[in-house]
C-alpha cells in the first residue's frame, strides 16, 4: 500500500510541479500572481469538477471524464502558446500562464481527490497513504527544485533552455490528450514508431520523470510521435522572441 501511494502520488504531482516550477523560472518578477491566481482557479474548478464526478462519467457513452482530461490538456498547451504569444503584455501573460498551469492540476487534483475520498480504507491502510503522500511530495517538490536552479543556471549558457522546456512541457500535454483520444477510439494510433521498453521502462524512475516532462512512452504510435514533434516546432517558434527578450534579463 505504501508503495502504491507513492507511485500514484508521484505519478499525479510531478507533471503539475515540473509545469510550475518553469514558470516560476519564467514569471520570476511576477510569482505572488501566478501562484495565487493558479492557487484560486485550482482550488475552485476541482471542487466543481469533483462534485460532478458521476454526471461527467456518464456522457458520451461513458467516456464523458476522459473527453475531458483530453480538453484540459489540450487547453494547458494552448494557454501556454497565448501566453507566449502575449510576453511583453505581463498581466495578459501571467492571466493565461496561470489559467494554463490549473487546467493541469484540474485533472491531476480531480483524479488524486478521487483516489482520496472515494475509496473506504482501513486504518492502517489510511497511515501508509499519508506516508506515500508525504514521500511523493518530497520527492515531487526535490525534483522541482532541481529543475527551477538548473533552469536558472542553463540560461546563463544557453537562452534557447527557457523555450525548450516550455516547448517540451507544452508538448507533452498534446501528448497526454492524444494518448487518450487513441484510447478512445477518436483518433487512429498508426503503426508503432518504437518499443524503447528495453532501455527505460514506463514504470522507473526515469519513465516516470520523462513521462511528466514531455509524456514519454515505450511504444508511440504515429499519430502521437508526429503531433507531440509539431507542438514542439510551433511552441519553440512562438519562443523565438522569448528567447531574446529574457536572454537580456541575464
Amino acid at each position: 500500500m505504501l508503495i502504491n501511494s507513492v507511485v500514484m502520488f508521484l505519478r499525479e504531482l510531478l507533471p503539475l510541479l515540473l509545469l510550475l516550477s518553469v514558470l516560476l523560472f519564467w514569471l520570476s518578477n511576477h510569482r505572488l500572481k501566478f501562484i495565487s491566481g493558479v492557487a484560486i482557479s485550482s482550488i475552485v474548478g476541482v471542487f466543481l469538477l469533483t462534485s460532478q464526478f458521476s454526471r461527467i462519467s456518464a456522457m458520451l457513452d461513458g467516456q464523458g471524464l476522459e473527453l475531458l482530461y483530453a480538453v484540459l490538456y489540450l487547453l494547458t498547451t494552448c494557454l501556454l502558446a497565448v501566453s507566449l504569444v502575449f510576453y511583453r503584455h505581463r498581466n495578459c501573460c501571467v492571466f493565461f500562464a496561470a489559467v494554463s498551469c490549473s487546467c493541469l492540476s484540474l485533472i491531476h487534483g480531480a483524479n488524486l481527490v478521487l483516489y482520496l475520498w472515494f475509496y473506504q480504507r482501513t486504518p492502517a491502510e489510511s497511515q501508509s497513504l499519508i506516508l506515500g503522500a508525504a514521500m511523493a511530495m518530497g520527492i515531487g517538490l526535490s525534483v522541482a527544485v532541481l529543475l527551477y536552479y538548473l533552469s536558472i543556471e542553463l540560461q546563463r549558457f544557453w537562452r534557447w533552455t527557457l523555450p525548450l522546456l516550455l516547448a517540451l512541457l507544452g508538448a507533452r500535454q498534446v501528448s497526454m490528450a492524444v494518448a487518450i483520444l487513441i484510447q478512445t477510439d477518436f483518433l487512429p494510433a498508426g503503426p508503432v514508431v518504437w518499443d524503447s521498453q528495453q532501455l527505460i521502462n514506463e514504470q522507473s524512475e526515469y519513465g516516470y520523470f520523462l513521462n511528466a516532462l514531455l509524456g514519454y512512452e515505450a511504444t508511440p504510435g504515429v499519430t502521437q510521435l508526429g503531433l507531440f514533434g509539431l507542438s514542439v516546432l510551433v511552441l519553440l517558434a512562438l519562443g523565438r522572441r522569448l528567447e531574446i527578450l529574457h536572454a537580456r534579463e541575464f
